[in-house]
Order: structure tokens, then C-alpha cells, then sequence
């Protein structure tokens, strides 16, 4: 996967309160 792409899922993680092993 792109950088940019994960780094933005992340962004959007942070936000919502959730981390990656949520997803």
C-alpha cells in the first residue's frame, strides 16, 4: 500500500478515537 494512503488511514484512526488493530 501507498504511504500516503496509510498515513491518512491513520489520521482518520486518530479522530475517530480508534487505533489499527480496531480496523
Amino acid at each position: 500500500m501507498e504511504p500516503y494512503i496509510w498515513d491518512s488511514l491513520k489520521e482518520i484512526c486518530e479522530r475517530e478515537g480508534l487505533t489499527l488493530n480496531d480496523i
